[in-house]
């Protein structure tokens, strides 16, 4: 009996301490957890392209249409098909064959993705998805939810205005299954446009915080242009872009091929070649925009919904041009609706939800270079969204350039100098919601790290009580940093970072070219070498 005793003792000392351990240990990470997840559900919309499309879904002719297979072999292999026309087309200046010829390329490639004129999908086409037939559930866990828990799916091709129909069916079941009155709101890139006409057409009755992350429900400038048929190719812009992006993933020979087309831009062979192109185009665009996109994403509503208000007329005029618009009334209503009805009136709406106490915070980008195919190459950007239209209304320098000091010294006058960034690039002070509107640099459009997340996080956490003037982490300028995948506040000394990257000297051109080339050089004698040697 003693020496079941001590045994007993003994264990029992040890489930103490083992309970002791699991107490202190899940209790850390129960306040880690926690500090990345939400006190209520969020709803979570993101934007084109996140899923999958099917045609004639549910039958054995299923297809998936999108992302669609083989692109780039698809495209490489037209235009060696088609050099011949180019080349005569080229030659004559007569370019009708080579528009023909162009156009059928696109449109076939496209020819599976397509609504009809009124746009709408054809019959069992979209995405494949579960709900509503099955419910939601709960999915709290530990009295908290994270912030994918509820992410709504639909096809990203319809009229923002149609999904958000879907959208509060979404909710109200949310709010079904949780158990809450209200839930948080994020709409991501064209998500801002499903969230906008959501808030237009029901009000923010179930809406707690909204948040508009890297938003197009103003305008995606890319789409804009491409729609007006304002394509215009830029050499400086062509320059600071592949500084943006990776040609290769060999160090070397990146860096060759950036320092070479620096070096092309400083002795303006690359201006030649824009030129060269810019007049091809502007000869030839009405032969090849209004087809290609009424056979293509000029049939999307969504797509529709990116195209600023500016240019929304000449947009129709150029996407119809020579087309009989009665056989696209349907389509035309559905981009009228989301124009005229929600995108124009959107901040007087969203200032409206606020004062009946809806909490609103924007989250955008810049410091990447527009991608270089516009007539506003030269804009603060996320390489896809003018800053000035994600931000709902920053004023913002050119690219490479900074605010005046004129600018300056009237902000300093009139007390807006904080909201100015510390490049001097940016004023949020014009911004919808100033204070709650934060904008990071050195990021681009399509990547979503999970430092922005927990900016969210604290947002919804904090009943939208977090500004930028009050938590030190998330103050309105940040600077991201790629390789740890974290950002920092902007200050004087890490604020210049995509200026550094745009300019390089010619001593650091022709370093790179020479040792590319002596590279190169030197690779292929040891290959040969060890061939020789085998």
């Amino acid at each position: 009996m003693a020496s079941f005793k001590k045994i007993s003792k003994k264990a029992t000392a040890i489930l103490i301490a083992v309970i002791t351990v699991f107490s202190v240990t899940s209790s850390a990470f129960f306040k880690v957890d926690a500090a990345n997840r939400s006190n209520i559900p969020v709803v979570y919309v993101w934007g084109m392209g996140q899923e999958n499309l099917y045609n004639d879904i549910g039958t054995e002719n299923e297809k998936m249409i999108y992302p669609m297979q083989d692109t780039m072999e698809y495209l490489t292999a037209a235009a060696k098909e088609n050099l011949s026309v180019f080349a005569k087309a080229f030659f004559t200046q007569k370019w009708d064959e080579f528009c023909d010829v162009l156009c059928k390329v696109i449109t076939d490639m496209c020819s599976d993705m397509k609504l009809e004129k009124n746009g709408e999908p054809r019959e069992n086409s979209g995405i494949k998805w579960d709900w509503p037939q099955n419910p939601l559930p709960d999915r709290k866990r530990w009295g908290t939810y994270w912030i994918y828990d509820y992410t709504f799916r639909y096809d990203w091709r319809r009229s923002p205005v149609l999904v958000a129909d879907t959208l509060n069916e979404y909710i109200n079941d949310v709010c079904r299954a949780t158990g809450q009155k209200k839930v948080a709101l994020v709409g991501r890139c064209l998500g801002t446009a499903i969230v906008s006409s959501y808030l237009t057409k029901y009000g923010g009755d179930r809406v707690s915080e909204c948040i508009m992350y890297v938003g197009t429900a103003n305008g995606a400038l890319i789409c804009s242009k491409a729609f007006c048929g304002e394509i215009k190719i830029d050499a400086d812009g062509i320059n600071r872009y592949v500084n943006d992006i990776t040609l290769s993933e060999t160090d070397y020979i990146d860096e060759f091929l950036k320092a070479s087309i620096d070096l092309m831009e400083k002795t303006y062979k690359l201006d030649i070649a824009a030129w060269a192109v810019n007049n091809v185009y502007n000869k030839i665009y009405l032969n090849i925009n209004p087809r290609t996109l009424r056979d293509s994403y000029g049939t999307f509503p969504s797509y529709w919904s990116m195209v600023s208000d500016n240019d929304y007329e000449k947009a129709k005029d150029v996407v119809f041009y020579g087309a009989d618009r009665s056989e696209y009334e349907g389509l035309i209503e559905k981009t009228d609706d989301y124009h005229e009805n929600v995108q124009v009136p959107l901040s007087e709406t969203l200032s409206s939800l606020e004062k009946d106490g809806v909490k609103f915070a924007v989250i955008a980008k810049y410091g990447k270079q527009m991608t270089p195919v516009t007539s506003e190459n030269n804009v603060i950007s996320d390489e896809m969204v003018k800053l000035s239209e994600a931000s709902f209304g920053a004023v913002t320098s050119e690219v490479d350039e900074t605010l005046s000091e004129e600018y300056l010294k009237a902000a300093e006058e009139n007390g807006t100098i904080k909201y100015i960034s510390p490049d001097k690039k940016v004023d949020a002070s014009t911004c919808l919601f100033r204070d709650s509107t934060w904008i990071i640099k050195d990021i681009d459009h399509n990547k979503f790290p999970a430092c922005i997340d927990e900016l969210m996080y604290e947002f919804i956490n904090s009943n939208g009580e977090l500004t930028v003037n009050n938590n030190e982490r998330f103050p309105q300028y940040l600077v991201f940093d790629e390789e740890k995948g974290t950002f920092s506040p902007m200050n004087s000394e890490n604020c210049s970072t995509s200026e550094e990257r745009w300019n390089r000297s010619w001593f650091e051109d022709y370093k790179a070219v020479f040792k590319g080339i002596f590279t190169l050089i030197k690779n292929y004698f040891t290959d040969l070498f060890k061939k020789n040697k085998e």
